[in-house]
């Protein structure tokens, strides 16, 4: 099992380029048909393509998000920028087919506080996808990479209770639910937030997260 600062350092030199990595994205028989991609420092400034692609499909499923606000392609690129690539916990693996088509993303974080613990996010897939279950099998495959490059031994995630499609791909790679998070509705004025509720709130919940984690 890697430790945090191997980890730490891994991603940090996978983002730079100084190490290269693709992980294959196969279907289950064992065929090719896709790969994921981490996204890289120079690309986000040099490549508007996945810039745009980001934003793109970052907008059209803005509900799925806790946080919504208009999406542009500048948000985007500060969002890499500060997030993903200056994050030494986060990295976002781009789904590309073979031959590079961008079709959607996924992304982990990794927790400070235990080595071998990791969260599944960001989760996006192009509208216009036209390979059935590559998304699937991209989330299969990123798990298969997490538990035998990366030696964890568990992978959570968290997703609403009203995205039953999200849910059923979680499903088929592996993810039970184990829990439940009342979210409040706070309305500000350029974002809609969906925030956690303490045990202090009387309210009824906005909305719901459920809690999963991958059992193997």
């Amino acid at each position: 099992m890697a430790t945090k600062r191997e980890i730490v350092f891994y991603l940090r030199n996978i983002k730079n380029g100084k190490v290269r990595l693709s992980i294959d994205i196969l279907n289950d028989e064992g065929d090719k048909i896709g790969v994921l991609r981490p996204v890289m420092t120079r690309e986000v400034a040099d490549n508007s393509e996945i810039v745009s692609f980001i934003t793109k499909w970052r907008e059209h499923y803005k509900e799925n998000f806790l946080t919504q606000f208009k999406v542009t392609d500048d948000g985007t690129k500060n969002w890499l920028k500060n997030q993903i690539i200056r994050r030494d916990d986060k990295i976002l693996f781009l789904v590309e087919t073979i031959d590079g088509k961008l079709l959607g993303h996924e992304g982990v974080i990794f927790f400070e506080n235990n080595d071998s613990s990791c969260e599944l996010d960001n989760l996006v897939k192009s509208a216009d996808c036209k390979i059935p279950g590559i998304m699937t099998y991209a989330e299969k495959s990123l798990i298969k990479w997490l538990f035998g490059c990366l030696g964890m031994e568990k992978i959570t995630l968290r997703v609403f209770s009203d995205n039953l499609k999200t849910q059923a791909l979680h499903h088929r790679c592996g993810f039970l639910k184990t829990g439940e998070i009342g979210l409040k509705k706070e309305i500000g004025k350029e974002l809609v937030r969906y925030v956690e509720m303490t045990e202090t709130d009387k309210q009824t919940a906005d909305r719901v997260l459920f809690k999963m984690e991958f059992k193997k």
